[in-house]
């Protein structure tokens, strides 16, 4: 039995997951990229029977090319072929389309940062027009690692690792709309940038999901050109007072986030779970639900989101409105009074006020509050409007009618 020398090679055949975008004008040179696994350089790719151009191997899983032009209409198969001849269809995943018919193509007025490290990872903001839900980048040939739109003009990316030089930046929009921006963006070695910025601490380290809260960053290397995102979403307001930053949060859902800072470098650091947003309170019930307006009665409110601070000024608070919607008649209830035994839990005195119908409103030390409209009646005091007899016998036993008694209300809604 001979062995050979050389052991054979058994190779995967490719594998084919997605084409995007889905779509592209008829007339054809559109960008697509094609994603899927076990690529080989030298693999080719067919759209139907006309095979595509400019044909990049990014890495094994991705490929990088040009659509060839089509009949308007037609949807078509898509054939990766590697150089053993292996291949991988997928069925139906691209249509050709009348030019006229893509929506306005993606401009790209200015990348913040326009530079990074050729590792990779920066984290950065893409600003213009036309940049639609779902649209994704290309810088130079290789796709970011990340392209989140958050407005028809903004969008987060995360660059892929590339040698260094300016590359182009396209923007492909799902339609099969693309722009490009040439050179828009420069790869920098490492070794070419100065120290990275590196973030200690946060503070204050929670604030309203309405966003809104002056935060400070501390740490070093942090520069008044930075990008700071609040998990995925970008901060507003960035100043510089070395070796701080300070921005303002923008609107996030509940829940803890890490805060990612990126100097004007491109260099991306962060803080994992530094911030967490804090959701209003709500306020479901109150009881007793009447009392009289002199004020004095000792309620029971519960709902959630309560906070109990250090001292009754830090913690969730009162205020009876006639009217809160306009702001019109509002009271605070005494803090000493006020005590928040749960999240869920809390007691007040009510405050003497005008005889009616008030809204009740809870506020907690962030600033964010929940209000029960309608929820306590203030009863006016009884007044005597007769006394039948007006005078009597001192020996007493007279009967007397008192009445009739009648509290007035002043206010209704």
């Amino acid at each position: 039995i001979h062995v050979a020398e050389v052991p054979y090679l058994y190779v995967l055949p490719p594998d084919l997951s997605q084409v995007f975008p889905p779509k592209g004008s008829a007339a054809g040179n559109s960008p697509v990229i094609v994603r899927g696994a076990h690529f080989l350089p030298g693999a080719t790719v067919m759209f139907g029977t006309a095979p595509a151009t400019a044909v990049t191997l990014v890495d094994a899983s991705t490929l990088v090319l040009r659509a060839p032009a089509g009949t308007v209409g037609a949807t078509v198969n898509v054939t990766v072929t590697n150089p053993d001849g292996q291949s991988a269809i997928k069925y139906t995943a691209y249509t050709f389309v009348d030019p006229a018919s893509i929506g306005p193509a993606p401009t790209i007025a200015a990348l913040k940062p326009p530079t990074g490290p050729t590792t990779g990872f920066t984290w950065g903001l893409v600003s213009g027009e036309n940049i639609a839900p779902g649209a994704w980048a290309l810088f130079g040939t290789r796709p970011v690692g990340t392209f989140d739109v958050k407005s028809e003009g903004l969008a987060r990316f995360v660059t892929s690792p590339s040698i260094a030089g300016a590359v182009d930046v396209t923007i492909l929009n799902a339609d099969g709309g693309f722009g490009t921006a040439p050179g828009a963006f420069t790869y920098v070695l490492s070794t070419d940038l100065d120290a990275p910025p590196v973030v200690t601490s946060v503070s204050p380290v929670s604030g309203p999901t309405q966003g809104g809260t002056a935060v400070t960053l501390n740490g070093s290397d942090l520069d008044a050109d930075a990008v700071v995102f609040f998990e995925t979403t970008p901060a507003a307001a960035v100043t510089a007072q070395a070796p701080k930053l300070t921005v303002t949060t923008p609107a996030h859902p509940t829940g803890l986030v890490d805060v990612v800072v990126t100097d004007a470098e491109g260099q991306t650091t962060l803080l994992v779970g530094a911030f967490t947003f804090v959701p209003p309170p709500t306020l479901e019930s109150i009881t007793p639900t009447s009392g009289p307006s002199a004020g004095g009665t000792y309620v029971t409110a519960t709902g959630t989101g309560f906070v109990l601070g250090a001292t009754p000024a830090a913690s969730t608070r009162v205020r009876i409105c006639e009217d809160y919607a306009s702001s019109s008649g509002c009271v605070d209830a005494d803090v000493t009074k006020t005590t928040v035994a749960s999240g869920t839990t809390l007691t007040f005195t009510t405050p003497a006020q005008l005889a009616g119908t008030s809204d009740v409103v809870v506020i907690n030390p962030d600033g964010q509050e929940a209000v029960l409209t309608h929820a306590f009646f203030f009863r006016a005091p009884p007044k005597i409007l007769g006394v039948n007899p007006q005078s009597g016998s001192t020996n007493g036993g007279e009967v007397v009618t008192i009445g009739p008694s009648s509290a007035r209300y002043p206010r209704s809604r």
